[in-house]
């Protein structure tokens, strides 16, 4: 599932998911960030509308917490 041993240099990371695991992170992320559990995916509590709303959230969050940690919000 996670491969070490590919370096990828252009975006500074030390391995990769394989694809499968790939395509499912917008199920994940979520998940993994303790926004839902993974029972709530599987039995459909949250739905799919409901983890593009929560990514996109997520997006936000990891956008200003980037914004703010710049000296005098610079990019």
């Amino acid at each position: 599932v996670w491969d070490c041993s590919i370096n990828r240099p252009e975006i500074n990371c030390p391995g990769i998911l394989c694809d499968e695991v790939s395509r499912e992170m917008f199920i994940w992320r979520p998940v993994i960030a303790k926004v839902v559990s993974i029972q709530d995916v599987k039995t459909g509590v949250v739905t799919l509308a409901d983890l593009v709303k929560i990514n996109a959230i997520l997006d936000m969050k990891s956008d200003m917490e980037y914004y703010f940690s710049k000296k005098d919000g610079e990019y």
